[in-house]
């Protein structure tokens, strides 16, 4: 899953694994998008990646990670600061 605001964004996302068990039936997660990315946020993706599968095949699904990755928005530079609307 993704979600894209359109700000240009940094190069290198922040990557964090989220926590799930029994298939992803069970688990909840948050970030604090505000403390990672103070400048704001440009996309963040919600994927479960081949290291994410391994483990899950590892321990019979029982857990069952995802990594979700966030593009911090470029610090605006020049007079005009670019933030963008929900």
């Amino acid at each position: 899953m993704t979600y894209a605001t359109g700000a240009p964004r940094v190069q290198q996302p922040v990557s964090h694994w989220n926590d799930y068990f029994f298939g992803g039936l069970v688990g909840e997660n948050e970030l604090e998008l505000a403390e990672i990315c103070p400048q704001g946020v440009a996309r963040v993706e919600v994927s479960h990646t081949l290291g994410n599968g391994i483990v899950s095949i590892l321990t019979l699904g029982t857990y069952s990670p995802t990594t979700i990755e966030v593009w911090c928005a470029a610090a605006a530079s020049g007079g005009r600061r670019g933030e963008g609307s929900p």
